[in-house]
């Protein structure tokens, strides 16, 4: 009887054993598959911060633009350059015939007033520029903090979505 207890518990010991193994490799092959998964998810990770990179350098440069302010402005400055000049002429013209003054009274007084239009248009234009700058500068500062931080991420065994998801959404 005690032999065949004995044997009753070598047979249960040894079907633990295949039982163990059996788990072992069933973990082993989900911890696998896992990693197969988390490594492609990884390279699209890696694709899609290319991408994003890629497209916040060329905001970048665009906002690189918005800052040289004398394209906006070159027309308006070829103006000013012209009424200035326009201005010198008439200043000349009346010393030259004084007879005419009223002429050269109201020619001035319209090239002043044509170039306080396009001072006007000119602040219009660099306030409006300064706006837009001070809109976007936040907005490429955060982008920059988070592709930064996907970078780390990418690496990061300790990666968890939900809390970068939750910072992400408290900082917008």
């Amino acid at each position: 009887m005690a032999e065949a207890v004995q044997k009753c518990n070598e047979v249960l010991d040894g079907q633990d054993k295949l039982l163990q193994k059996s788990d072992k490799k069933f973990e082993n092959k989900v911890s696998e598959l896992i990693s197969q998964k988390i490594s492609i998810y990884e390279v699209e990770l890696s694709t899609i911060l290319t991408s994003l990179e890629t497209s916040c350098t060329n905001v970048t440069l665009l906002f690189g633009k918005l800052w040289d302010i004398s394209s906006f402005t070159k027309e308006i400055k070829d103006n000013l350059f012209e009424i200035d000049e326009d201005l010198k002429a008439s200043a000349q013209q009346l010393h030259l015939e004084p007879s005419s003054s009223s002429t050269h009274f109201k020619r001035i007084r319209f090239l002043i007033d044509m170039q306080t239009e396009f001072l006007r248009e000119e602040a219009r234009i660099i306030s409006t520029l300064v706006d837009i700058q001070n809109m976007i500068l936040p907005n490429m500062d955060a982008l920059q903090k988070h592709i930064a931080y996907s970078k780390t991420l990418i690496h990061d065994n300790n990666f968890s979505i939900s809390d970068h998801m939750i910072e992400l959404s408290a900082e917008v």
